[in-house]
């Protein structure tokens, strides 16, 4: 039902349902005030806005909630919650933290940058790490290696693979329609460094392929691709999970209409900090196993591009 509202709040913004809705999301567990918060942001409008922000405001709200309209905050592209992102950018609990990284970004304000360029260098959560770096990376504008750029190339060697990956997709944007040797290079020494990682090598090759790179430097990401997908390779990473005991995690995605979202990007954040990524099966589905025994955390980017 929520969703349905949500779908008609699309079509035509309402603000005393509007307001409901956010009276409705107030009372409610976060179980139910979630689809709440979503048909509100649906909107897009300044009756949502404001009324996000009410919710913010409300001291008794729970993490669950939080989380959701900071990560959905961006959304509303409305300046006037530039402040209370970065305010929530330093916050002590790493996933609210990731929540306004990643907020931050959609916001497309360039007044960000210098904040996300301080808060990645005292980041340590891979979580924290992949949101940074992807905000740092839709806010960069210029190509010349200098500033923010150059903390670009500095994470192409970085050791978590999707700081990588947006590093990449950063420099794909910025030097788009030039020819760069360097940046041919290095996407070829971050594809061999991947071999690890059939994702991050298909990526690479798939960036070079569209920039139509010279054709050694193909050949070096081809090599990576075709490495990755060997047996002795997966074998020799997964000997470092042989002496923990494993777990599993299955999830089922789906949209306002409760329709399987397939083919839908993730990013698994295990909870001895390594990571891993794939895409919803057709039914939308996500199963993943022989995973080590902790917390874990799960990102699911919309705009995640693919190869």
């Amino acid at each position: 039902y929520l969703r349905a509202i949500g779908t008609l709040l699309r079509r035509e913004p309402n603000r005393d349902v509007l307001t409901k809705l956010g009276r409705w999301a107030r009372r409610q567990p976060h179980d139910l005030s979630l689809p709440a918060i979503e048909a509100i942001q649906a909107a897009r409008s300044r009756d949502s806005a404001a009324i996000l922000w009410d919710l913010l405001k409300n001291k008794n709200i729970s993490k669950p909630k939080k989380i959701k309209i900071v990560s959905i905050l961006g959304d509303t592209h409305s300046k006037k919650f530039l402040p209370l992102l970065l305010e929530f950018l330093r916050d002590d609990d790493v996933m609210i933290a990731s929540a306004a990284a990643w907020s931050l970004g959609k916001l497309r304000d360039a007044r960000a940058l210098p904040h996300l360029v301080n808060a990645w260098k005292t980041a340590e959560h891979p979580a924290l790490q992949i949101n940074i770096s992807a905000s740092i990376g839709r806010l960069e504008k210029s190509p010349k290696p200098r500033g923010t750029n150059s903390l670009l190339w500095k994470m192409l060697s970085h050791a978590e693979p999707f700081v990588k990956l947006n590093a990449t997709l950063a420099l794909s944007r910025l030097y788009k329609g030039r020819r760069n040797d360097k940046f041919y290079s290095s996407l070829a020494k971050v594809g061999k460094e991947a071999a690890h990682n059939s994702h991050l090598a298909q990526h690479v090759l798939g960036i070079l392929q569209k920039h139509k790179a010279p054709s050694l430097y193909l050949a070096q990401a081809k090599r990576s691709v075709t490495t990755s997908h060997t047996a002795k390779t997966q074998r020799k990473w997964r000997h470092l999970h042989e002496k923990h005991k494993f777990d599993w995690i299955a999830l089922e995605l789906t949209n306002r209409h409760d329709a399987p979202k397939s083919g839908e990007g993730f990013i698994l954040i295990l909870g001895n900090g390594l990571s891993r990524a794939g895409f919803t099966d057709p039914m939308g589905r996500i199963r993943e196993e022989r995973i080590p025994q902790g917390d874990c955390h799960i990102i699911l980017p919309k705009s995640w591009p693919k190869p």
